[in-house]
């Protein structure tokens, strides 16, 4: 991760998204397309893992659109539709 301090990585504001799969029939590859983003060191400035692992902070919400959705997520066009995919999955934004 950089050494910069998160304000100067944010877009707006941060989104903590934590949770866990529960529907396995649905978009099957979408849990390993969201590992392989959050395991891919050129993605650090924009995903990471927190410190407890069990979660995962969207750090810079531009390049998260314009960067990771194109390359891990093809068919999703808007961060909307992926915190809805994320809801689908059993995924929920902690407050």
């Amino acid at each position: 991760l950089s050494n910069h301090p998160p304000s100067e990585l944010s877009i707006g504001s941060r989104s903590k998204v934590v949770g866990a799969a529960k529907d396995w029939n649905y978009g099957a590859f979408f849990p390993q397309q969201l590992f392989e983003a959050l395991e891919d060191p050129t993605m650090g400035e924009i995903i990471s893992w927190t410190m407890e692992g069990n979660s995962f902070v969207i750090l810079n919400k531009r390049d998260f659109i314009t960067i990771l959705l194109p390359r891990y997520f093809p068919s999703i066009k808007s961060y909307n539709s992926f915190t809805r995919r994320m809801n689908r999955w059993g995924f929920f934004k902690d407050p």
